[in-house]
């Protein structure tokens, strides 16, 4: 991989890891596409530009992550969550939430590695597609006003259990992630930061985990550039992700995150016709 190719896949990861696309699938993809590279090094670079979205995330979301580490975890805490102050709820929604990906992404993802298929992954997505779509369509019908309901502690569960079948090939972290928010009832806007902000520390240790199973085999000239790219792109895509999701209604946005989810099964079935 040269510099040019890295900058690409930079931009391309930056910014489909942000919308209900899998970002590691796009790279993939393209990397094979455009230049005919090798499959391990394409996957390897999509997990170490990573740190691309995690600077953008931290950068975005730097004040509430500066109000976190102040926070004193109480174990009481939990018996109150919805009552407490919003600071407090985002601190606990990201460890409970990375504690329960953690359950399921580890075991799942040395499991499946070598076998399981993208296919099945991407049909998983267009089920979550579809079930946004039945539930934008009901809310839009029956007129339901929607997306206000607190965030709970059994949302935090679910959306942490979710985000862990991220792992799997062709599951988009933030489609899987927002979908979940999305379907316990979570405001557009905050179910978009919400799944932005528990990125952070899922990035740090998928990098972190890859690189102790598997490693990384790029020179350092390749990961900069591309790091760069991806932080670029990254930070874009996701202040427009945030701008979009306070201009149009809740069922609106359903939708189009439906539409999405949907979009990588929909292509595959037709490139298999």
């Amino acid at each position: 991989m040269d510099i040019f190719q890295a900058i690409v896949l930079g931009i391309i990861q930056g910014i489909s890891a942000w919308i209900p696309v899998s970002s590691k699938t796009q790279v993939l993809l393209f990397g094979t596409l455009l230049y005919n590279l090798p499959f391990n090094d394409l996957l390897a670079f999509a997990i170490i530009v990573h740190i691309g979205d995690l600077i953008a995330s931290i950068y975005l979301f730097r004040q509430e992550l500066f109000i976190m580490l102040f926070i004193r975890p109480d174990v009481e805490d939990l018996k109150n969550f919805s009552s407490l102050s919003e600071d407090k709820r985002l601190f606990y929604f990201m460890i409970i939430s990375l504690f329960f990906t953690a359950i399921v992404a580890l075991p799942l993802y040395l499991s499946v590695k070598d076998s399981f298929s993208e296919l099945t992954g991407t049909t998983f997505l267009a089920v979550v597609g579809l079930i946004m779509l039945v539930m934008s369509a009901i809310m839009y019908f029956s007129k339901a006003q929607t997306g206000n309901k607190e965030l709970n502690l059994k949302t935090t569960i679910f959306t942490g259990l979710a985000q862990g079948l991220a792992v799997l090939p062709g599951i988009s972290r933030s489609g899987i992630t927002e979908s979940a928010l999305l379907l316990s009832n979570i405001d557009q806007v905050r179910a978009v930061r919400l799944s932005f902000i528990m990125s952070i520390p899922m990035i740090a240790l998928a990098i972190l985990g890859f690189n102790f199973i598997d490693g990384f085999n790029l020179s350092f000239p390749v990961i900069l550039v591309g790091i760069i790219a991806s932080t670029i792109s990254a930070y874009l895509m996701m202040s427009f992700m945030l701008e979009l999701a306070k201009k149009i209604k809740f069922y609106y946005f359903t939708l189009i995150i439906g539409i999405i989810a949907l979009l990588p099964f929909l292509i595959k079935a037709l490139i298999g016709l």
